[in-house]
């Protein structure tokens, strides 16, 4: 099974979508839609709590990756920035580090600048 399934009408990659408690993929730009038979479709394990575990999560892929959520109200704190210096759009990509401590792990989209939230 490939990851990636693309629309047999407009060639668009197909986005996974629960719907009715069924997997299905749809396609955002014609509307088509399929039902997936399921399977795994992404599964991350940490297994050590370490400081740094953002590191694992945040790569050099993880700007291309179009399903992560973001803010556009998040100040980048390198003051170098794009955003902060010439007014860009600011576009900073957040991932739950720590389900337990509710930690989130940031990057900026501008100039890939990595921080943490504060342990609460």
């Amino acid at each position: 099974m490939s990851y990636f399934k693309m629309c047999p009408i407009c060639k668009y990659a197909l986005t996974a979508l629960i719907e009715d408690n069924k997997l299905q993929r749809t396609c955002r730009e014609c509307g088509y839609k399929e039902e997936d038979a399921g399977g795994l479709i992404h599964e991350t394990f940490i297994n050590e709590k370490v400081s740094k575990s953002h590191e694992i999560l945040i790569n050099e892929f993880t700007r291309q990756e179009p399903t992560l959520p973001y803010k556009r109200d998040l100040k980048c704190p390198n003051s170098k920035c794009d955003s902060n210096m010439k007014g860009l759009e600011k576009k900073v990509y957040y991932l739950k580090t720590d389900y337990n401590d509710m930690k989130f792990a940031y990057l900026c989209a501008n100039c890939d600048q990595t921080w943490t939230s504060r342990p609460r």
